[in-house]
């Protein structure tokens, strides 16, 4: 016989975290190389192998008896009659335990399961509630059963007929997936396109709506793809570029001091080399930024205006209409309005 690490006396000891053998153990294979891949030939042996396949009853005086589709028996462990509630459900049979294990082929009737995202499995009503799952009655098949036609098209999450329905997280709204059957009407449903993303470069399948308000990206129109895109809109150096986004000159101040260079802010971002566009640090003979540079020195030269107190409103008139490519009174009061604060 191989013991693997097991030994005689190694009964009732702890196995690496493993459940104790029963004390009438003469070798226990829990923890071991030899747990779960005993050898049959040790049945009726003489000597009662604990934490094996089989139950050795014979062996080791116990009418354990576990079916041929168990994967785990428990039999003659401590775990019999007191596996772990998690474990049903677990998609592994494990029997000997102190429940009806929903994972074994004899619990009862099965049926098809339909998840979340349209696919199907055949399983017991129990387990298909388990996994946000709706079940389609005993008896079905999936051969018998359209999961993808229970929504409305377009869903690529369907929780109509499970536990989740009317009761999904707040956070998926925005979020990408079109999840529904919810209790929010979700903006990610509906037409995608390719849309650049903040970081630099990056791009993601949106609807315009999750796009614009959530993704706070560019939207570049639906039906596009993003191998069909460029999304490099500010210089290379930029970490996060907020060019066109809902963003651009309205970022937190606080990222003036995060270890990433954000484009399109309206302070001086030290984290971002000189001459870049988007910010106030483009240089007075900087080319590649062309009329950004020359807007954002615009904005540089009034800034005091954005500061209650530091200057009156008809003092920065002149300075609005001064503007060398077209930053306009609208452009002002969003400004002045966000750094006013609330």
């Amino acid at each position: 016989m191989s013991l693997g690490s097991a030994s005689p006396g190694d009964a009732g000891t702890t196995a690496q975290g493993f459940p104790d053998c029963l004390s009438q153990c003469q070798f226990c294979h829990l923890g071991t190389s030899n747990e779960m891949v005993c050898d049959a030939g040790w049945l009726g042996d003489g000597e009662c192998d604990c934490g094996c396949q089989f139950a050795d009853n014979a062996d080791c005086g116990s009418n354990c008896i576990c079916s041929p589709a168990c994967d785990f028996c428990w039999c003659n462990t401590t775990a019999q009659n007191a596996c772990d509630q998690t474990w049903n459900g677990d998609h592994q049979c494990d029997c000997a335990c102190d429940f009806v294990d929903v994972d074994c082929p004899d619990v009862g009737p099965t049926g098809a399961c339909c998840s979340a995202d349209g696919g199907c499995t055949v399983t017991t009503a129990q387990l298909c509630t388990a996994e946000d799952g709706a079940y389609q009655g005993n008896g079905t098949s999936c051969a018998q059963i359209n999961c993808a036609a229970r929504c409305a098209a377009g869903c690529e999450f369907c929780w109509e007929g499970t536990p989740r329905e009317g009761m999904c997280d707040a956070r998926w709204e925005g979020d990408g997936p079109c999840d529904c059957a919810c209790q929010f009407t979700d903006p990610d449903c509906g037409p995608k396109g390719a849309c650049c993303a903040p970081a630099n470069g990056y791009c993601v399948l949106r609807t315009e709506a999750t796009c614009t308000f959530y993704t706070r990206g560019v939207f570049r129109g639906v039906g596009l793809s993003c191998a069909q895109v460029d999304c490099r809109r500010c210089d290379p150096a930029c970490d996060w570029c907020w060019m066109d986004t809902i963003v651009e000159h309205a970022c937190l101040t606080q990222w003036a001091s995060n270890p990433t260079c954000d484009c399109g802010c309206q302070f001086v971002d030290p984290h971002c080399p000189s001459g870049v566009c988007g910010n106030l640090v483009c240089e007075e003979n900087a080319t590649s930024c062309g009329n950004d540079c020359k807007d954002l020195r615009a904005f540089a030269a009034f800034q005091n205006c954005f500061n209650p107190g530091q200057a009156p409103s008809k003092e920065c008139f002149p300075y609005v209409y001064a503007a060398p490519e077209g930053i306009g009174l609208e452009d002002f009061a969003r400004f002045a309005d966000f750094l006013s604060g609330p």
